[in-house]
């Protein structure tokens, strides 16, 4: 393993193996593991970048809409 890759292993508190910091679930036994860096999205969050994806998942669609209309009726 690399030096980078080192400084990323901690170690599960349930089955004490070397999982990497950012897991949220141990591989090895199933246990929620704790990050003090990664913390995730608040639900709230979630919420909000979902409801902006699809406005512009929308906004997408519509510009490529008009374009092919557009582009064959001329």
């Amino acid at each position: 393993m690399n030096k980078n890759t080192l400084k990323h292993i901690v170690k599960c508190s349930i089955c004490s193996k070397d999982v990497l910091d950012h897991m949220t679930k141990c591989p090895f036994c199933n246990s929620e593991l704790v990050s003090k860096y990664y913390t995730g999205f608040s639900e709230e969050k979630s919420q909000q970048i979902k409801k902006y994806s699809n406005i512009i998942s929308f906004i997408i669609l519509g510009i490529s809409v008009l374009y092919f209309i557009v582009k064959n009726n001329f």
